[in-house]
Order: C-alpha cells, then sequence, then structure tokens
C-alpha cells in the first residue's frame, strides 16, 4: 500500500496506531485519498517542516477519518471529524505541525 512510507506505533486515548509517516510534499498531497479502507490501528501523521494552517480536503477519501491536528510539541491543539467524500475542505482554527488522520 505505502511500500516507501516509514511507519511508527503512536498511543492515541490508550490505543496503538500504526501511522505512515508523509513527510513531503507528494505524500503529503497523496495522504489516504483512493485507498478503499484502513484498519482500524492504521492511520497517517503528516509532519510539516513548520507551523502551518493549511486545509485538507476529503474528496477522494473513501471513509470517515478524525483528523488531530497537533501543536510543535506533540499535544493535540484540535480534533476535527470528517467526512467520507466531504466536499468542504477541513479547515483547523490553530497553526499546527503536525497532523494525525484515523478511524
Amino acid at each position: 500500500m505505502f511500500k516507501d512510507y516509514s511507519t511508527i506505533r503512536c498511543n492515541i486515548n490508550d490505543k496503538m496506531y500504526t501511522l505512515w509517516v508523509a513527510d513531503d510534499q507528494q505524500k503529503r498531497s497523496r495522504g489516504l485519498s483512493n485507498l478503499p479502507s484502513i484498519a482500524k490501528d492504521q492511520g497517517m501523521i503528516f509532519i510539516f517542516d513548520d507551523l502551518c494552517k493549511n486545509s485538507f480536503t476529503m474528496r477522494n477519501t473513501h471513509f470517515p477519518l478524525n483528523i488531530l491536528f497537533l501543536c510543535d510539541e506533540h499535544k493535540i491543539i484540535e480534533h476535527q471529524y470528517a467526512k467520507a467524500h466531504q466536499k468542504e475542505p477541513v479547515r483547523p482554527k490553530y497553526e499546527y505541525k503536525y497532523v494525525i488522520e484515523i478511524l
């Protein structure tokens, strides 16, 4: 699925996840789009070089996601729920350095 991606294990709310690491523009642009599904213990972490406030799109994502925005200290600063194929972009209120997408 993501052969050229590294993975990390991450504990979120007492549940362990394996996250594919999207650490360059190409990987961040692809995200989890066009996948039929992911396992309940999988997801993706987007790593940005600097704080940013980009929006995320769900138009080619076939399943709903919890989107967690984290500050540079790895603390969750915002949580949004996005529907599959949602037309409106997911726009964070705050600047972030990391984003985690999980079911």
